[in-house]
């Protein structure tokens, strides 16, 4: 299980080896790696990509330390670019979840050179480090209840949606690292004149149709795709939907970059 440390964090993360380009997979707030296995995408990926998945810092295997500076965006991005170097991976898909598909698209936009296209589930409306994106800054009155009682009412409200294997992934968070991640915000992380409506990377935004309607600059060339029926957690929940379409943003990224 390899591991690269930066600054004296240490990211884990797992190879799967196949035939195709790399298909980096990064998970959401609370999860870890293991979110794509238990949906089933690395089955049925594997042999056709070259499968990179990563536990984000405070999280899963990485190192978790709790200080909200250690969490910002260009720390989660420098953690992504130290995992394909270390991989051996120049350019890369991108499929990212919740906070993975805010730093999916800030990686993007950051390194276009090292992302080959963009897949994003359950995208939020600011704080991906685009100019022409608000910048949402926490309010501590609306802070998740990691301080009183830890991960049971992350876990309490997966169990009672149906929910269990993801109860029990949530529920191995540290919740002082959580409360980290979620302060973090509070660190504007935007770059003067990097513009989400100017990325020119091939990308796909999945959202759920019960989700709350996001407002966004995309670019023109942008696909969007809203899964009837489900929240936000759905969005990864609906690998029958999502395999294709990372499949179909292989092609636009070969057809892309066939025309460069």
């Amino acid at each position: 299980m390899p591991t690269v440390e930066r600054s004296g964090v240490a990211i884990h993360y797992e190879v799967v080896e196949g035939s195709g380009p790399p298909l980096v997979f990064l998970h959401g707030m609370m999860g870890t790696s293991e979110t794509w296995a238990m949906e089933g995408y690395l089955d049925a990926l594997a042999g056709d990509f070259r499968l990179i998945t990563l536990d984000l810092r405070g999280l899963g295997s990485s190192s978790a330390p709790h200080d909200p500076a250690a969490y910002t965006l260009t720390e989660f991005v420098a953690d992504v670019v130290a995992v394909l170097d270390d991989a051996g991976a120049i350019s890369a898909y991108v499929c990212g979840f919740s906070l993975g598909a805010d730093i999916a698209l800030a990686l993007a936009g950051r390194h276009p050179d090292r992302v080959a296209g963009v897949l994003t589930l359950g995208l939020s409306s600011c704080n991906q480090g685009f100019d022409d994106v608000p910048w949402k800054v926490p309010v501590e009155d609306d802070m998740p209840p990691f301080e009183s009682q830890g991960m049971t009412w992350a876990t309490t409200m997966l169990e009672a949606e149906g929910r269990p294997a993801w109860a029990r992934m949530v529920g191995q968070a540290d919740p002082m690292a959580q409360i980290a991640i979620v302060r973090a915000d509070a660190i504007d992380g935007r770059i003067s004149g990097l513009r989400l409506r100017d990325l020119a990377a091939p990308l796909i935004c999945v959202w759920g149709e019960k989700e709350p309607p996001k407002q966004l600059p995309l670019p023109a060339h942008a696909r969007v795709e809203i899964i009837p029926g489900a929240d936000h957690v759905g969005t990864v929940e609906h690998r029958e939907i999502v395999v294709p379409l990372l499949r179909s943003l292989v092609l636009a990224g070969a057809a892309a970059s066939s025309h460069r």
